[in-house]
């Protein structure tokens, strides 16, 4: 499957909100928390990515690692 931002690259993963498939250059990564103790990898397309982030961080600056 090609992904849904770039038509290019083959790809991964589905974005955790939306659901469309991204490849590894267009997906963005965060790290949530359950509660519980665990730690979770979300992926998100840059558009879902934007609603995530705290307000009025920029979506390329921001680096959750």
């Amino acid at each position: 499957m090609v992904c849904k931002v770039c038509h290019e690259k083959d790809t991964f993963v589905n974005c955790f909100d939306c659901g469309i498939p991204l490849c590894s250059d267009c997906v963005k990564t965060d790290l949530y928390g359950t509660g519980c103790g665990c730690i979770g990898a979300i992926y998100m397309c840059r558009d879902c990515f934007k609603e995530w982030i705290p307000a009025g961080v920029p979506v390329d600056s921001y680096n959750p690692f």
